[in-house]
C-alpha cells in the first residue's frame, strides 16, 4: 500500500487522501497550499476544495463568518451552527432561547428542536428535571 493513497489498482495509486495530490509517478504528495482548510488540490499548487467552515476563493480557503458551517463568501453564510440562525444579511446570530438547537427563522426566540437536557415546550425549550418524563 502506498503512503496517503486512498485507492490503488494494479499496484498503482489512483486516488490520494484529502490534502494530497497524485503526481506523475502515481505517488501522493502533500498539497503545497494546504492552508487551514484545503482538502484537495491540483498539482500541489492550486487548492480546489475546502473543509466545512471554509470557502474557496482565488485557489485559497478562507474562514466562513463566525458560527457559520457552510458559506459562499465572507459575508454570505448558507448554514449556521447549532444554536444560531441565519440573518437576512447572510450572517449567524445566536438563538434567543438558550436551550434551542434550531430556532425558528422568523422568530429567533422560538425553537424547532432543543439541545440535549432540554425539551420542547410550545415554541421554547425548557431545562429537564429529574421529575419530568419528556427528557427520558
Amino acid at each position: 500500500m502506498y503512503l496517503h493513497c486512498e485507492t490503488c489498482e494494479y499496484g498503482q495509486c489512483n486516488q490520494c487522501e484529502d490534502s494530497y495530490y497524485l503526481d506523475g509517478a502515481n505517488a501522493c504528495q502533500p498539497c503545497a497550499l494546504v492552508d487551514a482548510g484545503c482538502t484537495d488540490c491540483s498539482g500541489g499548487v492550486i487548492c480546489t476544495a475546502c473543509a466545512s467552515g471554509f470557502f474557496l476563493a482565488t485557489a485559497l480557503c478562507h474562514q466562513c463568518p463566525y458560527n457559520c458551517v457552510y458559506c459562499l463568501s465572507a459575508t454570505n453564510c448558507q448554514q449556521c451552527q447549532s444554536g444560531f440562525y441565519l440573518t437576512a444579511g447572510g450572517l449567524c446570530s445566536a438563538c434567543s432561547n438558550v436551550g434551542c438547537e434550531v430556532c425558528l427563522p422568523a422568530n429567533p426566540a422560538g425553537c424547532l428542536t432543543c439541545n440535549s437536557r432540554y425539551y420542547l415546550n410550545g415554541n421554547g425549550c425548557d431545562l429537564c428535571s429529574s421529575v419530568l418524563d419528556q427528557c427520558e
